[in-house]
């Protein structure tokens, strides 16, 4: 049934003020990204700095890696040791993996990061409030504090070293030897790998915080909840960044350094996503639904005094089905702002991750068998 013009007006949502606290004047323009505080990680000043896109920047780092270590394989064979590539195509091939997933993590990095802020400047005119609160909102948000970076960066370290200490297949040895000829290599590779995933771990936990201090303050509208989308894609960037790494990941499965550390990793990445994925969604669920509820006891005070003033004015009868019909509208409002196409990609990329890992393992000891 449509509402009349006057009962239309009055029948609007009035929520958006009350709970976001929203101005009633127009957002002020959006300040430029220079503006913005001086970025804390050196990935994401690399990439500042450099002005490329960030997939060039992984494959310039990809080339840059590969260059190092024909560079470090000359030096091993100037000292009279052998060089890696001497293996043949299996040690190539781990080095090209290990390339590509150094390169992946850079660029994983600044696709995380930049499309945070993309999106959480997208989301200005909702957040309200002056430019240098959205201004310091965005800075806590995407502008990981340096302690943390430094945290991650230690853990990073202590991990790549461990590692090698402990399964010296990365290196080639059945057992572990400090005079191995490339073992400042591996140590270099392995430390540098974990030293980017694990910052890049920092920054998405840091994302997911801010993405939910966002959430208590952007205005919903239950009748358009399109704007809030922004906090799906968020989650869903963080999966299918994860993914790919999973997917690069998991070819370590087919080489000889493939062993349960495999496992492990799967299943902390995956408990990791959980929350990461979880926390920007849960913030706008809470504010829908606080909003659908306010929305529902004004609606409902409405259609209480209408009938209580049915006998007295004619008129009442056409206004409590009016409110009738616009209760029923808010009752089916979401209370998501993600819709059924993103919960299936994000659904996909996961698949694609673990699905990557369990077809590695299943060919790694299929190979294992028909070798043995």
């Amino acid at each position: 049934m449509a509402l009349r013009p006057d009962r239309e007006r009055a029948a609007r949502l009035e929520y958006a003020p009350r709970v976001a606290d929203a101005p009633s004047t127009p957002a002020p323009a959006v300040s430029a990204p220079d503006a913005s505080p001086r970025l804390r990680d050196v990935t994401l000043r690399l990439y500042r700095a450099v002005g490329v896109g960030p997939v060039w920047l992984g494959l310039g780092i990809v080339l840059a890696y590969w260059l190092l270590w024909l560079v470090s394989g000359a030096v091993v064979a100037t000292l009279g040791g052998v060089p890696g590539w001497s293996s043949g195509w299996p040690r190539i091939r781990w080095e090209l993996v290990n390339a590509v997933m150094i390169g992946y993590l850079v660029m994983a990095t600044v696709i995380a990061v930049e499309g945070a802020r993309r999106d959480l400047r997208g989301l200005r005119p909702l957040l309200g409030g002056p430019p240098g609160e959205f201004e310091a909102l965005l800075d806590q948000a995407t502008n990981s504090p340096a302690r943390y970076l430094h945290q991650a960066s230690a853990i990073g370290v202590l991990v790549g070293v461990l590692i090698v200490a402990f399964d010296p297949r990365v290196c080639g040895q059945s057992s572990f030897d400090l005079a191995h000829p490339e073992l400042a290599w591996v140590l270099f590779r392995n430390i540098l790998t974990n030293w980017l995933a694990w910052r890049l771990g920092v920054h998405e936990i840091v994302l997911a915080r801010g993405f939910a201090l966002a959430a208590r303050r952007v205005a919903v509208d239950l009748l358009d909840p399109r704007p809030l989308a922004v906090f799906a894609r968020k989650s869903q960037r963080s999966v299918a960044v994860w993914a790919g790494f999973l997917v690069i990941f998991s070819t370590f499965w087919l080489g000889d350094a493939a062993g349960s550390a495999n496992a492990f990793f799967l299943v902390l990445i995956l408990a990791f996503l959980v929350p990461v994925y979880l926390v920007p969604l849960l913030g706008v669920h809470r504010r829908l639904v606080a909003a659908k509820q306010a929305e529902l006891d004004r609606v409902n005070e409405r259609i209480r005094h209408a009938i209580s003033v049915e006998g007295a004015a004619p008129v009442s009868q056409t206004r409590l089905a009016d409110w009738v019909a616009y209760r029923r509208l808010v009752e089916d409002a979401r209370e998501w702002p993600l819709e059924a196409p993103a919960l299936v990609r994000s659904l996909f990329f996961v698949a694609l991750g673990v699905g990557s890992w369990l077809g590695g393992a299943l060919v790694e000891r299929l190979l294992g068998a028909v070798i043995g």
